[in-house]
C-alpha cells in the first residue's frame, strides 16, 4: 500500500512538474504574441505558417517513425541504441529533406512557391531539430527524468516567445519569425542534450548495432510512419490549402488564429486530458462502468467550457482580436468567428482521444485521420474548381474540423461501449 501511494504521489508530482512547465511555456508565448503582432505583419506570419506546415510534414522523412520505438523498446539498452539510430537517421536524411523542400519551392507545389528559397535549408535544419527534440523527450519519458522533460518545455516556450520579440525589434520581418522558430527548436535540442546522459560511444561497433537494431523495428516503422503522417497532414493541410490559392498575408491571419485557438486546447489536454486518461485507464482495469461514467462527466465539462469559449469567439472574435493583437489583425478575429464551432468540437474531443490508446485501438484513429485527409483533399480540389473565395474556404475547413472532431467523439464513446474486455 505504501509503495502504491508513493508511486501515485510520484506520478502526480511528475504531472504537476511537466504539465506546469508546458503551461507556463504556452502562456508565455501567448503573452508575447500581442507584442509580436505589432512587430510583424501578416505576410511574415504567413511565411511562418507555411514554413512550419512543410517542416512538420517533412520531419517524418527524417526519422520514419523510429522515434516511437524508443518507448516500445524491450529494455533500456535497446532504447539507448535506438536513440543513437534516430540521430544517425537525422544526419543522413536532413540533406534529402532540404532538397525536397527546394524542389517544392521551385515547382510551386502546394503553395510552396510563396516561400523564399532560403527556407529550403532552414526547413532541413528545422526538421532535424524537431526530430532531435522529439527523440530526446521520448528518451526522457522512458528514463522518467521528468525534470529534463519540463526543462525542454520551458526552453521551447521561452526561447520562441523571446526570439519573436528580439527579432521583431530588429525589424527582420519574415526572416526574424522563421529564425525565432528555428532557434527555439535548436535551443531546446541543446538543453535536452545537456540535461540527458551521453549517447553510447560512436564507433563502428555502435554504428553497426544501431543500424541492425533499427532494421529489427522496420515492420513497426512501416505501419507507424503512415499513421504519423496522416495525423500531421490533418493539422498541416489547412495552411497549405490557403497558401495554394490565396495571398501569403491571408495565410498569416489564419496562422495567428489557429495559434491562439490551439493554445487553450493544449492547456486543456495537459490540465484535464492527462488526469482524465490516468483515471479512465485505472477505472477501466477494475470497473468499466465507472470508466464510462468518468468519460461522460469529463465530456460534459469539456463541452460546457468549450461552448462558452466558442460563443465568445463567434460573437466577439473580430473585436477581441482587434483589441488584443491590433487593428490590422481584425481579419484573424473574423476567421476565429468562422472557426468557433470547430473550436468547440476540438475542446470536446481532443482531451478524450487517448481513450482509443487505452482500449488498444489506436488504429481506429489512424483510419479516422485518413478519412479527414481525404475530405481536405476534396476541399483542395473544390477550392480550385469552383474558385471559392477565402471565407468560403475557411468555412469549409471549419466544417471538416467540426464534423471530424464530433465523429472522433462518437468513435471514442462507441469504443468505450463496445470494447468490453478489461485491460490487464
Amino acid at each position: 500500500m505504501r509503495l502504491r501511494q508513493k508511486l501515485r504521489g510520484g506520478t502526480f508530482s511528475a504531472m504537476i512538474l511537466t504539465g506546469g512547465a508546458a503551461g507556463v511555456a504556452q502562456l508565455f508565448v501567448l503573452a508575447t504574441t500581442p507584442i509580436a503582432t505589432r512587430l510583424f505583419d501578416g505576410e511574415a506570419f504567413g511565411t511562418l505558417g507555411l514554413f512550419m506546415a512543410f517542416s512538420n510534414i517533412l520531419t517524418i522523412g527524417v526519422h520514419f517513425g523510429l522515434i516511437d520505438t524508443i518507448l516500445a523498446a524491450k529494455d533500456d539498452d535497446e532504447a539507448e541504441t535506438l536513440l543513437l539510430a534516430v540521430f544517425l537517421s537525422i544526419a543522413v536524411m536532413s540533406v534529402p529533406v532540404g532538397a525536397t523542400m527546394f524542389a517544392l519551392i521551385a515547382l510551386d507545389l502546394f503553395g510552396a512557391g510563396a516561400l523564399p528559397i532560403w527556407t529550403a535549408p532552414a526547413t532541413a535544419l528545422q526538421a532535424a531539430c524537431v526530430a532531435a527534440v522529439m527523440a530526446q523527450q521520448m528518451a526522457a519519458i522512458r528514463r522518467r527524468t521528468y525534470r529534463t522533460l519540463a526543462g525542454s518545455h520551458l526552453a521551447l516556450g521561452l526561447s520562441r516567445g523571446g526570439g519573436q520579440i528580439g527579432f521583431g525589434f530588429l525589424g527582420l520581418g519574415s526572416i526574424g519569425l522563421v529564425m525565432s522558430e528555428l532557434g527555439s527548436r535548436l535551443v531546446t535540442a541543446l538543453v535536452l542534450w545537456h540535461l540527458s546522459p551521453p549517447l553510447p560511444k560512436l564507433d563502428r561497433k555502435a554504428l553497426r548495432r544501431a543500424a541492425s537494431t533499427a532494421l529489427g523495428w522496420r515492420r513497426f516503422m512501416v505501419f507507424r510512419t503512415p499513421a504519423t503522417l496522416l495525423g500531421v497532414l490533418k493539422v498541416s493541410f489547412p495552411p497549405l490549402l490557403i497558401g495554394a490559392f490565396f495571398m501569403v498575408d491571408q495565410v498569416g491571419y489564419f496562422t495567428l488564429t489557429t495559434a491562439v485557438l490551439f493554445a487553450p486546447i493544449g492547456l486543456l489536454q495537459k490540465a484535464i486530458g492527462d488526469v482524465f486518461t490516468g483515471n479512465y485507464s485505472a477505472a477501466r482495469r477494475s470497473d468499466p462502468r465507472e470508466a464510462t461514467r468518468i468519460l461522460w462527466r469529463t465530456a460534459a465539462g469539456l463541452g460546457g467550457l468549450g461552448f462558452l469559449m466558442a460563443a465568445a469567439l463567434y460573437w466577439s472574435g473580430p473585436e477581441l482580436f482587434s483589441v488584443v493583437f491590433g487593428a490590422p489583425w481584425r481579419s484573424s478575429g473574423e476567421i476565429a468567428s468562422i472557426l468557433a464551432p470547430a473550436f468547440w468540437a476540438m475542446v470536446l474531443a481532443a482531451p478524450l482521444s487517448p481513450v482509443l490508446n487505452v482500449l488498444r485501438r489506436p488504429d481506429l484513429l489512424m483510419w479516422f485521420n485518413a478519412a479527414a485527409v481525404v475530405v481536405f483533399i476534396f476541399l483542395y480540389w473544390a477550392t480550385g474548381f469552383w474558385r471559392l473565395d477565402f471565407k468560403a474556404t475557411v468555412g469549409g475547413i471549419s466544417t471538416i474540423i467540426l464534423v471530424s472532431n464530433l465523429g472522433l467523439f462518437g468513435l471514442v464513446t462507441l469504443a468505450d461501449r463496445f470494447i468490453h474486455e478489461r485491460m490487464d
